[in-house]
């Protein structure tokens, strides 16, 4: 399990995901590592993988929070923005604290462009965890849609202090600024063309 944590750490998913089943052929009904290993294979696109795994640790513990907070971000991760919203909302309503739940309802904010509540949650979840690199994503991207490129970065650095290495954050702060279109129209009349 700490392999394949320090791979995923690190950005070398195959490499946490081969870890991460080896464990698993040592404790086949290890709920945690299926999670780990739902949550690698939906990092690598494989979503048909991940779910198998998510929901074979729901059949061993039926609300087995990270599974269900797995199937979230699986939602997220295929772009079905009304079903992660509806499973969050499920989530929230019998874990209404759990830090993991509210950084990803502020995501799908986010991702519904409702950059208020998207704000809220990010700052609620720094209010219980301050270092909480995820948020800290969170509120650079939360920035970057409302066109703050410089206060983005300033949040994706203090999520790299944190976190040191991480690709995710590293390829953000690599990531040019989004250009902003411009549309210059002019008109001229001359005396010396005859109009």
């Amino acid at each position: 399990m700490e392999e394949g944590r320090r791979s995923r750490a690190a950005g070398q998913l195959p490499e946490a995901e081969n870890a991460y089943r080896r464990a698993l052929r040592l404790a086949p009904k290890n709920t945690d590592i299926l999670v780990a290993i739902g949550l690698v294979a939906g990092s690598q696109q494989k979503f048909d993988h991940a779910g198998q795994f998510f929901d074979q640790a729901l059949a061993i513990r039926p609300r087995l929070l990270g599974a269900r907070l797995g199937k979230v971000r699986l939602a997220i991760w295929q772009g079905d923005v009304p079903r992660a919203r509806a499973m969050i909302d499920d989530v929230l309503g019998t874990a209404p604290d759990n830090v993991e739940a509210m950084a990803l309802d502020a995501r799908i904010s986010l991702l519904e462009q409702d950059y208020t509540r998207a704000e809220q949650s990010f700052q609620r979840v720094l209010a219980v965890d301050s270092h909480n690199a995820e948020a800290l994503v969170g509120i650079g991207d939360l920035r970057r849609a409302r066109g703050d490129d410089f206060a983005a970065r300033e949040a994706y650095r203090q999520a790299l202090a944190i976190e040191p290495g991480s690709a995710d954050i590293v390829q953000r702060l690599a990531a040019p600024p989004p250009r902003k279109w411009r549309l210059d129209l002019g008109s001229e009349v001359s005396d010396l063309t005859a109009g």
